[in-house]
């Protein structure tokens, strides 16, 4: 059952920055003149009043779905969450498959959870990330114990970076096993788009880290 949680601003900022950067469509500002200034005057009262509107929903819209994450505790599609709830299981031997998202929880002292594509390998899981400045990131390389929610149970688990070419490579084809068909799937295609390119650079060995999560 979900439970009110309350978060501070400052949490708030943390959980919308992923959020921000893969996943919300932007919305396009008034265009710059020659000189470098924004050309508001060539715009039209409408055009400015739709424009206003525009961010005041989007900023609704955030405020909503980020209460609706905090009551849950677990991260809300694109926007994170807290603590993950749910039995605490022994991890399996062989994964086998897994769904296309699983939760992630690092920080354990303050959990920060968030939704993210992964891939089964044996008894290793592995999810990866092509962005330094997201904030899971930040938080696993300050704590690789984390904690994952797959199809309801929770497992206790570390992160380690892989550095192994093979092992790369072998993750690499299954991702794009799972998730290829995902540029032409159903759903907003900026999102769907958006979602690929996030893979591509989550996978490419000079930009991505890919994380194996093991049994602690």
């Amino acid at each position: 059952m979900c439970r009110w949680k309350a978060i501070d601003a400052a949490q708030s900022r943390e959980r919308m920055q992923d959020y921000h950067k893969i996943w919300e469509p932007p919305i396009t500002p008034p265009p710059d003149d020659v000189d470098g200034h924004k050309a508001a005057s060539d715009m039209s009262s409408t055009q400015i009043r739709l424009f206003s509107i525009a961010r005041r929903s989007r900023a609704l819209a955030t405020v909503g779905a980020l209460s609706l994450a905090s009551a849950c505790g677990g991260p809300v599609g694109p926007f994170a969450g807290g603590e993950l709830s749910g039995d605490v299981s022994e991890p399996p031997a062989q994964w086998g498959s897994v769904p296309d998202a699983i939760q992630l929880e690092v920080r354990p002292g303050q959990p920060y959870s968030v939704n993210l594509w992964s891939v089964a390998l044996g008894r290793n899981l592995y999810i990866a990330t092509g962005r330094e400045d997201s904030a899971w990131r930040a938080h696993l390389d300050a704590d690789n114990n984390v904690r994952v929610r797959v199809d309801g149970k929770v497992y206790e688990l570390q992160a380690v970076a892989v550095d192994d070419h093979e092992e790369r490579q072998r993750v690499v084809d299954a991702y794009m096993r799972k998730y290829a068909h995902e540029e032409e799937g159903e759903g907003f295609a900026p999102v769907r788009k958006r979602r690929q390119s996030a893979m591509h650079s989550a996978l490419d060995e000079h930009s991505g880290v890919i994380f194996r999560l093991t049994p602690r």
